[in-house]
């Protein structure tokens, strides 16, 4: 009976709302941070023009978390309904994520610059 309990906790219907859940709260977390409800008052202000360098990371994590998301989405039963509602809010995050928020394209950079400056052995 115990297994059987354990195993249903890993099913599409309970883990993926989880999911979505945790995905749609961290992105409201990350919208709040980037209007700056979140951080101190410094009286510093810093503006940076991304380079197509930087354009170009930001277009490949948006493609490459498209085909997450959508595979996910596409391969489970959960919400088998609401199909097209869930990828279009998913996207439309997505797509705010990696072309309009400051806080995320910077750790899309920091991420792909440590990634650069990796020593392999």
């Amino acid at each position: 009976m115990t297994i059987a309990l354990n195993i249903s906790l890993l099913e599409d219907c309970f883990i993926f709302p989880i999911l979505q859940f945790l995905f749609l709260m961290s992105s409201v977390v990350v919208f709040i941070y980037d209007r700056g409800w979140l951080r101190q008052a410094r009286g510093i202000v810093a503006e940076v023009k991304r380079g197509a360098e930087s354009w170009g990371y930001f277009h490949t994590v948006y493609g490459f978390l498209s085909i997450i998301f959508l595979e996910m989405i596409n391969t489970t039963e959960a919400f088998k309904n609401y199909k097209t509602i869930v990828t279009v809010i998913d996207l439309g995050v997505l797509m705010y994520l990696c072309f309009f928020s400051s806080w995320f394209r910077s750790k899309i950079v920091g991420i792909v610059s440590k990634s650069k400056e990796m020593i392999e052995k």
